[in-house]
């Protein structure tokens, strides 16, 4: 299945695109990434690095293999902070994990974890996951 979207880039011009989606997504919530902007709805350029266009978005990756501590705390913690709602965590064999569902993302210790949600009891020792994310 597929659905349109109309975004609004960098330079405050609207445009369409197109995404595949799974069914189970087809009344998708607007993605919340917070941007600071004035009254009039624009990004404010004092937040913007002199010479920039826009403020670069890096992606990251980590492969984690499971230690018994990690198991018995039921969380990881991560390297660097991502960006909210940017985490794809996907264990060995398995497709992406949905977040709030499988797992979630704690911004008070920076980490990921799985305690009380879909993973809970299913991931196992030296169990390798994949965790991507942005960061800015």
């Amino acid at each position: 299945m597929t659905a349109k979207f109309e975004y609004t880039d960098i330079d405050g011009r609207i445009k369409e695109a197109e995404a595949f989606i799974l069914p189970d997504y087809s009344n998708p919530s607007p993605i919340y990434r917070p941007v600071m902007t004035g009254a009039n709805g624009k990004v404010d350029p004092s937040i913007i690095p002199t010479g920039a266009g826009q403020v670069p978005v890096f992606n990251e990756r980590e492969l984690v293999q499971i230690t018994p501590q990690q198991i018995l705390a039921k969380k990881i913690i991560l390297s660097k902070v991502p960006i909210y709602n940017s985490i794809q965590f996907i264990p060995e064999g398995a497709l992406p994990q949905r977040n709030s569902v499988d797992f979630s993302y704690r911004e008070s210790d920076n980490s990921i974890t799985w305690a009380n949600l879909g993973l809970d009891g299913v991931l196992e020792e030296n169990e390798w996951i994949e965790i991507t994310y942005e960061t800015v």
